[in-house]
């Protein structure tokens, strides 16, 4: 609490004289630690409407209520209050046709306008993490830690698992086909440690188990319900599935976070590729990768150079190719089609984060946000046009923000929930400097 003080303290005797006509508002420390909260609250990105249109987020209208659910439209209009039985967490089939979604624990489907529906598991015990195949004909989900599957017009529901009681939980990550990849977290070898719980009248020993996870990676063929293991190692993973579900990626970094490997998977016969190999003497971070929507181009971020940047390759290893280039990092990138990506860069300012629309082809980039400003937690459509993100500036909170990946510098603000009285404020904006240490860097 007393560095809080002091950097309020610190702002302001910043604070340059102003005229009698300013006469910005005193921030006294009741205004800063007092309801309702000088900025409001901010607005949270929940979700997409299935036909990519709406966007919901939830806020305080009051800026000390309880956070409600609002819905706009992409042009920024059509601001109102969503209706109270809004599904907030869905899944949409691959030919936005259906939804798929947990309603008073039971798994349900209906149509996407959630309309139609049909209880598909009616149980006390959770469905959940519904997962749709290529074409939208059929779904997985898990239930007490074992996958099923079902479909849309058939009625009939197939347990493809069964894990032995003292084994960890399967997850679906990925359709390949007619084949599954399943995923699982083995935390036997946590070990516990014990930290004093301060509550009450004496202190009493708490026991906490932590460590690193082995990850643990399986196919499992739909029809023969056999799960065959392909990865097993402690570390962090995240996988991929190509759209022909022909080869699965697994992207992978041990424990110590230094060393990174990509291994290209072909689920038919499991042969592997590793595709690349990367080692830094820090840590690795921001590894993003995802295969292209429609073909088998693996594209993935690496710091190999010394700077985030976008990579593509085959899942056989062969012409691999940088397509950024720079001082400067990309935080967020993702496929818009086979041929192009959007992403977020660094390159104006390290401090400024800007949106452009990249060709692979070419390596050209379209900017797509001129403004000042820093901008993240981005959010893609289903259709893969719009982008809805948090943009903020030094002396301002965010609002929520879209921009159109097709007609470049078309950035629509979406809310409006700083309150007026935040501008009574005289708000210091820093000056940043740049300059060449010692060591000749930046």
């Amino acid at each position: 609490m007393n560095k809080i003080l002091t950097a309020f303290l610190l702002l302001l005797l910043a604070a340059p004289e102003v005229s009698a006509q300013q006469t910005p508002k005193e921030l006294t420390l009741k205004n800063i630690f007092h309801e309702p909260f000088i900025p409001g609250v901010r607005p949270s990105f929940s979700h997409f409407s299935p036909d990519g249109k709406t966007i919901y987020f939830s806020r305080s209208d009051t800026s000390t209520g309880k956070r409600g659910l609002f819905q706009v439209g992409l042009s920024g209009k059509n601001l109102q209050k969503a209706p109270d039985d809004a599904v907030r967490n869905y899944s949409l089939s691959p030919d936005g046709n259906h939804v798929l979604f947990n309603k008073k624990g039971n798994l349900v489907i209906a149509t996407a306008d959630f309309n139609s529906e049909r209880v598909i598991v009616d149980s006390k015990s959770f469905a959940f993490n519904p997962v749709w195949n290529g074409d939208g004909s059929r779904f997985a989900f898990v239930q007490n830690g074992d996958i099923w599957v079902s479909g849309v017009t058939q009625a009939y529901i197939k347990q493809i698992t069964q894990k032995d009681e003292d084994r960890p939980n399967y997850r679906i990550s990925h359709w390949a086909g007619n084949k599954l990849v399943l995923s699982q977290n083995d935390r036997s070898d946590y070990k516990e440690y014990y930290f004093p719980e301060y509550a009450g009248k004496y202190v009493e020993p708490g026991g906490e188990k932590r460590g690193i996870s082995t990850q643990i990676i399986s196919i499992a063929p739909v029809d023969s319900g056999s799960v065959e293991v392909i990865f097993n190692r402690k570390g962090y993973l995240s996988t991929d599935v190509s759209a022909s579900g022909k080869y699965v990626a697994i992207d992978y970094i041990d424990a110590p976070m230094k060393n990174r490997e990509i291994v290209v998977y072909n689920v038919n016969d499991l042969s592997a590729k590793t595709v690349f190999k990367n080692h830094t003497d820090g840590w690795l971070y921001n590894t993003n990768m995802e295969f292209a929507p429609a073909t088998d181009k693996l594209m993935f971020q690496s710091e190999k150079d010394g700077w985030n940047h976008i990579y593509t390759v085959n899942p056989d290893g062969s012409n691999l190719k940088q397509h950024t280039f720079g001082s400067y990092d990309i935080p967020w990138a993702t496929w818009i089609n086979d041929h192009s990506m959007v992403m977020a860069t660094s390159e104006v300012d390290r401090g400024e984060r800007q949106l452009y629309k990249l060709d692979l082809t070419t390596n050209l980039p379209t900017k797509l946000t001129s403004d000042e400003g820093y901008r993240k937690g981005f959010a893609l459509s289903p259709d893969r046009r719009y982008v809805v993100y948090e943009k903020t500036y030094f002396n301002e909170p965010f609002e929520l923000y879209v921009v159109d990946t097709v007609i470049p510098e078309r950035e629509i603000r979406l809310t409006h929930t700083i309150p007026d009285s935040f501008y009574d404020y005289d708000w210091q904006k820093e000056d940043y400097v740049q300059f060449t240490g010692r060591d000749g860097k930046t």
